[in-house]
């Protein structure tokens, strides 16, 4: 399971990524809309949990999961971790 901490920025997100079963731990940061919806787009087909900071753009971040049906996390007012 890929597990993804997102932190809304107004112009960029900032995402820490874990591959649950390797331990991979990456780091990513999307500019601007079309590439986070691209970055998402691509998730399709794996388990994928997000936990998110700045819930003012869950509406959106939740659209993005919708047709997968993948879990998506609220977590106002604290950053979610998955860092090492």
């Amino acid at each position: 399971m890929l597990i993804i901490g997102c932190d809304f920025h107004p112009s960029f997100q900032q995402n820490a990524m874990r591959e649950q079963e390797s331990g991979e731990y990456v780091e990513k940061r999307l500019g601007h809309r079309a590439e986070a919806e691209a970055f998402y787009r691509s998730l399709a087909g794996q388990e994928v949990r997000v936990g998110m900071e700045a819930c003012g753009y869950y509406p959106w971040f939740e659209r993005q999961f919708r047709p997968s049906r993948r879990a998506v996390t609220g977590a106002p007012g604290s950053h979610p971790f998955c860092g090492p």
